[in-house]
């Protein structure tokens, strides 16, 4: 009996050190989403690579500094890779080429921190699919063109209610009452919007 909970006690470091890796497929040069699936991830928190079986317990994606356009196949490539995709709670995609995210992140409910910045979204519809990450907290879209929308805070606001950082800013009492009183003066706009 000791020596099984001694083994036990061992395998449950070894779990708890896996979840602190990092799915990590950056500046590989990958073109379209499911070429991960043809790719060795390499854990950003050390110089090895891993084998299959530990990237189902990670909780972080980077897939930044590629040259993906279309992340359609996301959750389907992710649930390849992972044994349990619900437990993802930040993904990486900053610095690709993404114009419209569309139903990419349907199934990611664990999602908390999700960094889309300099890509080449550059429209309101092209980010209305965020609104089904209700534990999204975070979010980073400077440097896409959508950035210079003159109503574009107060729209992703609106968009994410719960969203506590927005570009690496916290998001302030003050935002929350311009958001709102922004969301109630074009409701009917926002109501084609996002239909």
């Amino acid at each position: 009996l000791g020596i099984k909970i001694q083994v036990n006690a061992v395998s449950m470091a070894k779990v708890a050190k896996m979840e602190d890796s990092t799915l990590d497929y950056s500046f590989m040069g990958i073109c379209q989403i499911t070429d991960v699936l043809d790719e060795e991830f390499r854990d950003s928190n050390s110089n090895n690579s891993k084998i299959l079986c530990l990237k189902s317990v990670t909780r972080v994606v980077k897939l930044a500094s590629n040259d993906i356009e279309d992340i359609s196949d996301l959750y389907r490539c992710l649930n390849q890779l992972m044994h349990d995709v619900n437990r993802v709670s930040w993904i990486d995609l900053s610095n690709n080429i993404i114009n419209h995210t569309e139903s990419s992140f349907e199934g990611l409910h664990g999602v908390t921190v999700l960094y889309l910045h300099a890509n080449n979204i550059s429209t309101f519809a092209g980010i209305k699919s965020l609104g089904a990450l209700q534990k999204l907290t975070s979010l980073t879209l400077h440097g896409n063109p959508i950035e210079a929308h003159k109503h574009y805070r107060n729209y992703v606001l609106h968009l994410l209610p719960n969203l506590e950082k927005l570009d690496f800013s916290l998001i302030t009492k003050q935002d929350r009452e311009t958001g709102r009183t922004w969301s109630n003066m074009f409701r009917k706009k926002l109501s084609i919007v996002l239909t």
